[in-house]
């Protein structure tokens, strides 16, 4: 049987990163059966492989074993909407009300998508950035809206100059999705340009998304900022928010948006016709998590000394890189030449250079070639394998240029 995709679907199937992906796994699988004996280094994987702190599991146990925790969620248990609340005044001096600034949701994800049903339609301009999270673009192609990419280049520290937007755009522009600290590049942005962003908004009418994902793994160079810290952005601004990443509770799929009452009350409208909110359980265990700030601390501690580890092995072979200033990731430009013994071989792209990794040393990473040739490392894997040990001597008589 053939069945054919929805039209909306056609347009964003080849150009998703679904086929980026498919030539990593197929490479990997590749370098596995040609080296069966090798252990293959994922630096690939963008979700952290630890387990969740075990007062977090306990927390679950707990109120799963409560007779009045098993009914549906809809838009939020209030106990953990007020945990939201105090969080927000304790890590930002953001004072949210619980009850009418703050919705829940099954991850950043899902709001993301629901965020587009609700605000975008035909005709309509939405703003994202590239390289970047594609959630939001491919669901507005969904709904019939365009996409215009603001590159991110390394000569503007990898922020959006919102001033390359054309006046044809601009007239018919919904929503501006920004993401700092960023995912791939690791970039944090200024005072001055949220600033710049919040006017941009408030004067073209435009609904600002900030997902906030990487809030809470910063290395302290540069304090992460909410957005509600700065004048006007209640006015046109929400904020999305998970547990995944800080937390370690990436298949939980628990985080919230907060902000303008508008706006949340349309993301409101689509998630209630959507799902029917998360396990009241799983809310339980993010409260226990917000409870508890040492988490994601010792987080940032782990990730910060895992990087210094692998940016040490990578420059000491010749390698540039873009030092991250938060999140998981550490952001490389990829060679034009990689030389070991006799051998040489030369790169094109981002892509021709991840697939030699795979091929040769069975090291994964994941290509950006949409601004510059950049190769993704993440951070993610488990401690379990000696990862780092193994990279170093596969490095050994490698020499980047």
């Amino acid at each position: 049987m053939l069945f054919i995709p929805a039209q909306r679907l056609e347009s964003t199937l080849k150009g998703s990163g679904e086929a980026k992906f498919s030539r990593i796994k197929a490479a990997k699988q590749k370098a596995i059966q040609e080296h069966p004996e090798r252990l293959v280094l994922d630096f690939g994987i963008g979700e952290p492989q630890d387990p969740p702190d075990p007062r977090i599991v306990e927390a679950l146990r707990a109120a799963v074993l409560r007779p009045d925790i098993h009914g549906y969620a809809d838009l939020g248990g209030l106990p953990f909407l007020k945990s939201v609340s105090r969080y927000m005044e304790g890590r930002f001096e953001v004072k949210l009300d619980p009850e009418k600034e703050v919705l829940p949701s099954l991850g950043v994800k899902s709001a993301l998508a629901l965020l587009a049903l609700a605000l975008v339609g035909p005709g309509d301009v939405v703003l994202v950035t590239t390289p970047g999270y594609p959630v939001f673009g491919v669901q507005a192609h969904y709904c019939g809206a365009s996409v215009y990419e603001l590159p991110l280049r390394r000569e503007n520290a990898f922020l959006p100059d919102l001033s390359e937007v054309p006046a044809a755009f601009l007239n018919k522009t919904k929503v501006l999705v920004l993401n700092y600290p960023n995912s791939p590049t690791g970039a944090m942005a200024p005072d001055s340009f949220w600033h710049e962003a919040i006017a941009f908004c408030q004067k073209g009418n435009i609904a600002l998304i900030h997902d906030a994902v990487y809030s809470e793994l910063d290395w302290g160079a540069q304090k992460v900022r909410s957005i509600f810290e700065f004048p006007g952005a209640m006015d046109c601004a929400i904020e999305l928010y998970s547990f995944s990443k800080a937390y370690n509770m990436t298949g939980w799929r628990l985080g919230w948006v907060c902000g303008n009452r508008d706006l949340l009350r349309l993301y409101g409208h689509a998630k209630d016709n959507t799902d029917s909110g998360q396990f009241l359980a799983i809310q339980e265990a993010g409260i226990c998590a917000l409870s508890h700030p040492d988490i994601p601390a010792r987080m940032r501690g782990l990730y910060s000394q895992r990087l210094e580890r692998l940016a040490a092995i990578l420059r000491g072979q010749g390698l540039a890189l873009c030092a991250p200033k938060a999140g998981f990731f550490l952001y490389t430009q990829v060679p034009k030449m990689a030389q070991k013994g006799q051998k040489c071989w030369t790169f094109s792209s981002a892509e021709s250079f991840s697939q030699w990794l795979i091929g040769e040393l069975g090291v994964v990473t994941v290509p950006w070639d949409d601004v510059e040739a950049h190769v993704r490392w993440s951070l993610t894997f488990s401690e379990k394998m000696p990862v780092l040990e193994t990279l170093a001597q596969r490095m050994v008589g490698v020499r980047f240029s």
